[in-house]
This record gives structure tokens, C-alpha cells and sequence, in this order.
């Protein structure tokens, strides 16, 4: 009677034990693609953040905008007049 209460206490010890390092490695497991999920949408978030730092930088310049521009646009202002005759 008491080596089967021994026996079944063993089979209870190593079922718990086992249970606990699957429970380990499934809280491991997930913990690892949280991350990478969070670390994906934080990375989108820093892309959003950054482009609205940088519209606000812009507006801070103010009327410097021209000084900021990485291109150059064309001077899409009247032509002088020539004079007549000349072509």
C-alpha cells in the first residue's frame, strides 16, 4: 500500500515536471514572437514619429522651407518680355 502511494507521488512528481518545462517553453516561445511583433510595430511607429519630426522641423523654419528642400524646383515665374521685332 505505501509503495503505491510512493509509486503514484513519482508519477505525479515527473507529470508535473514534465508539464512545467513544456509551460516553460511555450511562455518562451510566445514571449519570443511578442517581441519580434512589438519590435516590427515599433519599428513602423519610429518611421511615422521620424516623418512627422521632420514636417515639424520644416514648419519651425518657417519661411526657410527653400533652405531645407533636398531639391531644387524650376523658377516657374513670368518670362521678361522682348523686345518687338527681336525673335
Amino acid at each position: 500500500m505505501l509503495s503505491s502511494i510512493a509509486e503514484w507521488a513519482g508519477v505525479a512528481l515527473a507529470t508535473g515536471v514534465v508539464a512545467g518545462i513544456v509551460l516553460l517553453a511555450v511562455v518562451a516561445a510566445g514571449a519570443w514572437w511578442l517581441r519580434r511583433r512589438v519590435r516590427r510595430r515599433l519599428g513602423v511607429f519610429a518611421l511615422i514619429i521620424a516623418g512627422r519630426a521632420r514636417q515639424a522641423t520644416a514648419g519651425a523654419a518657417g519661411g526657410r522651407w527653400e533652405l531645407l528642400s533636398p531639391r531644387r524646383l524650376p523658377d516657374r515665374g513670368w518670362q521678361p518680355a522682348r523686345p518687338m521685332g527681336s525673335r
